[in-house]
């Protein structure tokens, strides 16, 4: 998965250190935004949406749900509606010093763009929240983690997490906009982490940066899926909670 995540990395790589230079207040980490995502995202990602997935995760392992889709899914009861704008990457970067907003804003876009051609190499239909869960999970999974993420296990989560949130009521009973709001979100966050770890691989930041950048992933393992990050694991079944 992280060869998916390959572009503007030099401006990845220049966030991520940001920790270093002398413009930088001394309390500021880089990815400061991450830790307290629940000021952040949307309250539906992190209320309503999130006190039902590790049951309904849990009730789609026991079935087996990892491995095949719903019918509900042809349906297309997981995708958001299209826009041809967005505030999104406007809004995450709000949560970063002023001065920093510009450039945070400008790979925030960067990564929403660049998950378009996550979802043309994998077939996934245009606006599928489910695709944006799903990548949301892997990437900050592989920032946890410090590992990389199989192709072939990707799918597999994207079939799961549509599953998940065409049986999740809050999902069904969110507006489009919320819809959009959630897809698009979890769509930069998730491709945000995968390319700043693969960054961070390449060009290794000091230890403090690097803790948080790992502390920040698992607050978003933890904030969406209600439980600890350790317990979380992604394979070819899909994402499971041990």
């Amino acid at each position: 998965m992280s060869k998916w995540f390959m572009r503007s990395k030099g401006l990845y790589v220049a966030m991520a250190l940001l920790a270093g230079s002398a413009a930088v207040q001394a309390d500021y980490a880089p990815f400061q935004g991450y830790v307290e995502m629940p000021q952040t995202l949307s309250p539906m990602i992190m209320g309503n949406l999130a006190s039902e997935n590790l049951r309904l995760i849990n009730e789609q392992n026991a079935r087996g749900g990892g491995k095949a889709t719903t019918a509900a899914a042809a349906k297309g009861v997981t995708i958001a509606p299209g826009s041809a704008s967005t505030t999104t990457p406007r809004v995450l970067a709000a949560r970063y010093p002023t001065t920093q907003r510009a450039q945070i804003e400008q790979a925030f876009s960067e990564s929403l763009r660049s998950y378009r051609q996550i979802e043309a190499k994998f077939g996934i239909p245009s606006n599928d929240v489910a695709g944006a869960v799903a990548a949301f999970l892997a990437g900050s999974y592989m920032a946890y983690r410090d590992v990389d993420f199989p192709d072939r296990n990707f799918s597999t989560l994207v079939a799961q997490m549509r599953n998940v949130l065409a049986s999740n009521p809050a999902f069904q009973r969110a507006s489009a906009a919320e819809k959009r709001e959630v897809y698009e979100q979890m769509a930069i966050i998730g491709t945000f982490m995968a390319v700043t770890r693969e960054a961070l691989k390449r060009q290794p930041p000091n230890a403090t940066v690097a803790q948080n950048f790992r502390e920040s992933a698992r607050a978003n393992l933890e904030q969406f899926l209600k439980t600890d990050a350790s317990r979380v694991t992604i394979n070819e079944q899909g994402l499971v909670i041990r």
